[in-house]
């Protein structure tokens, strides 16, 4: 059985135009699919993808981490990005990781997922996911003015989820780390 692609293309010559269009739109799709693969949380992005920038966070003296290495990935359309950060102690060794990623399916509805994990001295791993979606009412579409825009956006819903991390988990995270490490020295 030929798949749809396969017949379109067969098609080329009889309807050139039409037919260029449609496989463009099954290319990018196809594009779109692969791409989301590295803004899932915890997966290791192929490595000619992101960039590599200085850590966001400021932490005080006092504190016992600080920021380590950071890699920032973006997609326009759909809007999606990730942000992978690690921490790391005075002595240099990594102690922490944050791993953000963001979808906006619609312009109506935003997905997220973090990780937040902590490595112990005995390389133990203890941390959590968190999922989360917002609604903005449709109405936003019609708003003009910024006060209208803020009373809709106040209005916003949303759920959220929170558990510790499996095991599986762990041991991606502990990849994680060793992936920056190489990756954004």
């Amino acid at each position: 059985m030929r798949t749809i692609r396969q017949h379109w293309l067969r098609r080329i010559d009889r309807f050139p135009a039409r037919t260029l269009s449609f496989a463009a739109i099954i290319v990018s799709a196809q594009a779109v699919e692969a791409q989301e693969a590295h803004f899932e949380v915890l997966t290791i992005p192929p490595a000619d993808v992101g960039t590599c920038l200085p850590a966001q966070v400021t932490v005080s003296p006092t504190e016992r981490s600080r920021p380590g290495n950071r890699l920032v990935i973006r997609h326009p359309a759909p809007f999606m990005s990730r942000d992978i950060s690690t921490f790391v102690d005075s002595a240099g060794r990594h102690t922490g990781l944050s791993d953000r990623s963001s979808v906006i399916v619609n312009t109506m509805r935003n997905q997220g997922a973090s990780i937040v994990a902590s490595v112990g001295r005995n390389d133990v791993v203890r941390g959590f996911r968190i999922e989360t979606i917002v609604t903005v009412p449709d109405s936003l579409v019609r708003a003009r003015d910024v006060a209208a825009i803020q009373k809709i956006m106040d209005s916003a819903t949303g759920t959220s989820s929170r558990r510790e991390l499996n095991a599986a988990e762990q041991d991606r995270v502990r990849s994680m780390i060793e992936f920056m490490r190489r990756r954004c020295p």
